[in-house]
């Protein structure tokens, strides 16, 4: 008898031990840690509190969810499932609660999502499945989230061509969307048809040869980030940006844009920060960013720009101008005096990496040290690289041409 009520004790402690460990605090917040096993979240764990607002049950080796797990926690308005093993999830897991605003399944296991299963979540306003292994999306499984205000589908399996065009009709208060590190090539032009006020677009790693046709509908004026880095964009179509008024941040950081229109910028008069670095650029027009009024960061790093004019870059608030890793043998006499005249606001100038003529570096980097203008060079190294010549002044055929023009 002993023996076996020592059994059943020892029994217990491995599954309590096995389990993970919950604790409530600052009264309305449960946290959990995972325990010594993977674990099937069970009814009990983290129910039966009506006071509960918020529950943490990251990276707790949970492999499923049962049904009712939630059940009287009817003030519960956050959970976070992230960084789980969770494979599935059945319709009705997520009942009973009605006053969520914030799920977060992110980095679990997911492959589908059955229709039905965010049905009774009308206050949820963050959905949060980035990192997931979602191959389908199906129509309407957004439907009843009229308040969704952010949504991560980042870094999943599914195909853009295969999403329904009307996949997001009922929701037009999504203001944050994030599809990147899925292949959107080929989705439907009318995709994001039904937003009325998105603020931020994340499409990094997505397989793009241009701009998507969903991207640039006249209802999306409203958006002020657009994430295009690691994509395969050439940027050949001047008028692409003609519905972007308001945009304030375009990254387009490792594409493969060869040749920049003069006016494919233009409508961009509130743009802050544009990031073009690693692409394959060979020239600028002399007044890419002049209609720029309130730009501050522009990043041109890694490409193959050998020549740039001064004027390209008249912009009262610049801050920073990145030019660094280029092709860039010299820039125009006074350039950093010119550009620092045209913008008083100028703290940065990057230009390190281009097979500058020594006078040139020279002259360029005395400069910006006169003008306080913070660099990237670190005179401290021994291996700062320029080309030596038979002169010791900057050599700038162009301008040695225009003299002899005028004489």
């Amino acid at each position: 008898m002993l023996r076996e009520i020592v059994s059943a004790v020892f029994i217990l402690t491995i599954s309590v031990w096995g389990s993970p460990t919950c604790r409530t605090r600052s009264v309305t917040e449960v946290v959990c840690v995972a325990g010594t096993r993977d674990y099937v979240l069970q009814r009990g764990l983290v129910s039966g509190n009506n006071d509960t607002v918020a529950i943490t049950l990251k990276d707790c080796r949970i492999t499923d969810v049962d049904i009712e797990v939630f059940k009287n926690v009817y003030n519960l308005k956050e959970i976070d499932l992230s960084r789980n093993k969770i494979s599935s999830l059945k319709v009705g897991v997520f009942d009973g609660i009605p006053k969520l605003s914030s799920l977060r399944l992110s980095k679990n296991l997911l492959s589908t999502l059955p229709l039905g299963l965010f049905d009774n979540l009308p206050k949820l306003q963050r959905l949060d499945l980035g990192g997931n292994k979602i191959k389908f999306l199906q129509l309407g499984i957004f439907n009843y989230l009229p308040q969704l205000v952010r949504l991560d589908l980042a870094k999943n399996e599914f195909l853009g061509k295969e999403l329904d065009p009307c996949l997001f009709n009922r929701n037009p208060n999504i203001k944050y969307l994030y599809f990147s590190g899925n292949n959107m090539s080929e989705a439907p032009d009318q995709l994001l048809n039904g937003f009325q006020n998105l603020k931020f677009l994340g499409l990094n790693k997505c397989h793009l040869t241009e701009i998507p046709k969903f991207v640039t509908g006249s209802n999306l004026i409203t958006l002020k980030k657009l994430f295009l880095q690691t994509n395969q964009i050439r940027l050949d179509d001047p008028k692409t940006f003609i519905n972007m008024e308001n945009l304030v941040e375009l990254d387009l950081f490792h594409n493969v844009i060869e040749n920049l229109n003069e006016t494919v910028f233009k409508p961009l008069t509130k743009l802050k920060i544009i990031d073009l670095s690693f692409n394959k650029i060979k020239q600028l027009p002399q007044n890419m960013f002049q209609n720029m009024l309130r730009i501050r960061k522009i990043f041109l790093s890694h490409n193959l720009i050998k020549k740039v004019s001064v004027n390209a870059f008249q912009s009262p608030s610049l801050e920073l101008l990145d030019l660094s890793r280029n092709g860039i043998s010299y820039l125009e006499k006074n350039f950093v005096s010119k550009l620092y005249a045209f913008n008083k606001t100028l703290s940065s100038f990057h230009f390190r990496g281009n097979p500058f003529q020594c006078a040139c570096f020279v002259e360029i980097l005395n400069d910006v040290k006169k003008l306080g203008i913070e660099h990237d060079i670190n005179e401290d190294i021994e291996d700062i690289k320029c080309s030596m010549t038979n002169e010791f002044t900057c050599l700038r055929p162009d301008e040695e041409l225009r003299d002899v023009d005028n004489h």
